[in-house]
């Protein structure tokens, strides 16, 4: 899937629009396309064709095999104990370590630039599209989430002194340093 961005100077006649393209996958897809490079001539397809930003959805439950260490999926069957229908976890075809799979997970966002977001069900990734709509529909600037996550420490002034606040002071002494305020 292809969309475009809708920001002011997106209309201007002299700018391009701003292409994303997402590409949603299953797991098992997923890691078929890991083994025989099918996503990554999808991405650089993308790319020839004018996208400017990659994303990634991948989609599906997973865990970590503590036997093996391979990637493992919920999947329905009769329960061999109970004979009742149930779920159960079974490794994906074609088989892949889980530690493997994310590591690709990690070299796609890290090396390549691809936004990876990972969802359950085709529900939360309907939703996550549309965020992902949403979140370029205005400028960088005009975004506040960053803006509101940092705040520097308050300080206060003890003889001519800045000082920062006791909870700062508290995490400061448990990384070794101490302060002074903290030693009594």
């Amino acid at each position: 899937m292809i969309f475009t961005s809708n920001l002011p100077s997106d209309r201007d006649r002299n700018s391009e629009l701003l292409l994303i393209a997402v590409e949603r996958k299953k797991i098992g897809d997923l890691c078929a396309c890991i083994l025989d490079g099918r996503l990554l001539f999808q991405l650089q397809s993308s790319k020839k064709a004018g996208a400017d930003v990659l994303c990634l959805i991948v989609e599906g439950e997973i865990r970590f095999s503590p036997e093996d260490g391979l990637l493992e999926i919920p999947v329905w069957g009769i329960n061999p104990r109970t004979m009742r229908r149930a779920q159960h976890w079974e490794p994906i075809k074609p088989t892949m370590t889980y530690s493997r799979f994310d590591q690709f997970l990690t070299e796609m966002d890290y090396l390549v630039g691809v936004i990876v977001k990972r969802t359950t069900d085709v529900w939360e990734t309907a939703s996550v599209i549309k965020a992902l709509w949403d979140n370029f529909q205005k400028p960088p600037d005009e975004h506040q989430s960053l803006k509101q996550m940092f705040k520097p420490p308050d300080t206060y002034c003890v003889a001519d002194k800045a000082v920062p606040c006791a909870s700062c002071s508290r995490r400061v002494a448990f990384c070794g340093l101490g302060t002074e305020q903290n030693s009594r």
